[in-house]
């Protein structure tokens, strides 16, 4: 489905992000490593972030110059401070955009451009302070650490697998027609995946029989899924097929081109 959160709670939850990911930004050396991404320092993820955060305002505004790029973000003297304003522009181009904005997106089974876009920062930045809070600490974060409400997270969960891993190609069994179930314990909403060419999706409830009939199943909390299918945490619990999940995180990965 195109989402289950509403316009104004994804603004928030982007505006609760980017404090989180701000604040454990300063409260770490810039070169410290972020473990949820290796080969990334914090200072490094603050520049991602603050690009994409420009890129995404200048869709917004129909702008095809992209935004300022990495040696813009690395010459700006403080780099909280260029994050920061970064997001807040993008925050308000968000509330003073038309509702019915025409603009780019990019994922499948997206809502409207303006809430697409309200919706993708949201869970980018998300996903990113998670990786601020990891450089922070020095460890992957457990679910409980990072204080995702379960709502949100499960809106997290259903971009993912209807939007983004339904786009190319998949190598997790390709064309088997094997299926995997993501079962949130803590919610009646559940997802199989097919294995066709690409990874085929299917939202459902949890006592849906193809649920119950899938070879693989990846079952926790809605957070602990939602951190674990964006390789961010280890907390899935996998019943079927032992190999599926270690494919997911060999070969699952979104990255920025």
């Amino acid at each position: 489905m195109p989402t289950s959160l509403t316009f104004d709670q994804h603004l928030a939850g982007l505006e609760r992000a980017a404090g989180r990911l701000a604040y454990h930004g300063a409260h770490s050396a810039p070169d410290a490593p972020v473990p949820t991404c290796p080969g990334w320092t914090q200072d490094e993820l603050l520049v991602h972030q603050s690009v994409i955060h420009r890129w995404a305002e200048a869709n917004l505004r129909g702008r095809r110059d992209g935004g300022p790029g990495e040696d813009d973000v690395r010459a700006a003297p403080d780099r909280i401070a260029y994050f920061l304003e970064g997001y807040r522009a993008l925050a308000a181009t968000l509330v003073q955009a038309d509702p019915e904005l025409e603009a780019a997106v990019f994922l499948n089974d997206a809502p409207p451009p303006r809430h697409f876009w309200a919706r993708r920062q949201c869970h980018e930045t998300t996903i990113h302070s998670v990786d601020a809070l990891a450089a922070d600490r020095g460890r992957v974060p457990a679910a409980e650490d990072c204080a995702i409400d379960r709502q949100f997270a499960v809106d997290g969960i259903d971009e993912l697998l209807t939007g983004f891993v339904t786009r190319s190609a998949t190598r997790i069994h390709p064309g088997s027609g094997r299926t995997i179930a993501v079962v949130p314990s803590d919610s009646d909403r559940a997802w199989v995946l097919r294995s066709e060419d690409k990874l085929v999706t299917t939202p459902l409830t949890s006592s849906a029989p193809a649920v119950s009939d899938a070879d693989t199943t990846f079952s926790g909390t809605a957070a602990q899924l939602y951190l674990g299918l964006w390789n961010r945490g280890d907390e899935i619990v996998e019943t079927g097929d032992p190999r599926v999940l270690d494919l997911w995180r060999d070969t699952e990965h979104v990255t920025w081109s």
